[in-house]
């Protein structure tokens, strides 16, 4: 089931963007702190 396998990587991908996303955001705001 290639479909059902593109689906979940999709998923995933979207997943780990907005984990990326979010440490990107709590980094910005350590730095911009500690400066």
């Amino acid at each position: 089931m290639p479909s059902e396998k593109f689906v979940n990587s999709g998923k995933l991908n979207a997943f780990l963007f907005l984990l990326m996303s979010i440490f990107d955001g709590i980094g910005k705001s350590f730095s911009k702190s500690y400066q």
